[in-house]
């Protein structure tokens, strides 16, 4: 009886090893599938109470209202390629705390509550060959003059975000 469970784990664990490569290979796993010496292409939305969610956005254009006054109350930001990366990122809502982080494309924010910080962050199986960095458009203070290291906080907790900006290097 004992060798029969011994068998029968042994085969469970084969045919989910096996599975789990066949998916991967697929491209099922974090991003598309691609070389290691690509740079990874990130994409990214915005939500505004008034227009819903913008266009897609890719690597350093500008997601919400760059030129306008509607603030930011959700984001979404995702890989477009990048093998077995990820990207995790969460908001500051104006005169609250801060949400969960989110990954990969799931919404962070609370619809019809304006964000005043971003925080955005990657993780790779591949070591440190990557780096993020963003930017945004502040009410009444413009655009941030530097592009912000991941982990670094954008916004001032004050006042809402319009826009912003994010790129791989």
């Amino acid at each position: 009886m004992d060798k029969l469970k011994v068998l029968l784990l042994t085969f469970s664990f084969m045919l989910l090893s096996i599975s789990s490569c066949f998916a991967w290979g697929l491209g099922w796993g974090w991003g598309d599938l691609d070389d290691i010496g690509d740079r990874p292409l990130i994409q990214y939305y915005a939500h505004t109470l008034e227009n819903g969610w913008s266009d897609r956005a890719n690597d350093g254009e500008a997601a919400g209202d760059p030129y306008g006054s509607q603030t930011i109350d959700a984001i979404r930001v995702q890989f477009l390629t990048g093998r077995n990366m990820y990207v995790m990122y969460r908001v500051h809502v104006q005169n609250g705390e801060w949400t969960g982080w989110a990954m990969n494309g799931s919404t962070a924010g609370i619809y019809g509550k304006p964000i005043d910080g971003i925080q955005i962050a990657l993780g790779s199986w591949r070591g440190d060959l990557w780096s993020v960095s963003y930017k945004g458009r502040i009410k009444n203070q413009g655009w941030s003059r530097e592009w912000l290291p991941e982990g670094e906080i954008l916004g001032n907790l004050q006042d809402p975000i319009l826009s912003f900006r994010v790129r791989v290097q």
